[in-house]
C-alpha cells in the first residue's frame, strides 16, 4: 500500500482496506516530526493492545525538541506501558534512532 503519511483521509483509508488490526507498526516514512505525528495519530488505533509501534530513523541533532515533545504528547493522551527513544550509534551520528511505544 502506499499513502502520503501526512494525509489523514489516505491513511485511515489504507487502514480501513486492510481491515486488520497489527501486532507492529513501523513509521520509515518522511522522517520528519511533522509525518510521524500525523502517522501516528492515524495509525496507533489499528494498533493491538501489546502491540509495538516503531518510529525509526529520528535526527535527534536537528528535530530532538520536536521528537521529545511527540513522546511526552503521546505519553500524556494515550498512557502507555512503555515509550522511549532509543539511541543508537551510526556513521553519520544524528537519525538512527528509534521511538518505541508499547501499547
Amino acid at each position: 500500500f502506499y499513502c502520503d503519511q501526512a494525509n489523514t483521509n489516505q491513511v485511515l483509508n489504507m487502514f480501513e482496506n486492510i481491515g486488520e488490526q497489527f501486532d507492529l507498526i513501523i513509521d520509515d516514512g518522511l522522517h520528519t516530526p511533522h509525518g510521524a505525528t500525523s502517522f501516528f495519530k492515524d495509525s496507533y488505533p489499528f494498533l493491538n493492545e501489546g502491540g509495538l509501534y516503531i518510529i525509526e530513523d529520528l535526527n535527534m541533532v536537528n528535530h530532538g525538541d520536536e521528537y521529545k515533545n511527540l513522546m511526552l504528547e503521546i505519553s500524556k493522551k494515550y498512557n502507555p506501558p512503555f515509550i522511549d527513544i532509543l539511541k543508537l550509534e551510526h556513521t553519520n551520528g544524528k537519525d538512527n534512532n528509534l521511538m518505541i511505544v508499547l501499547k
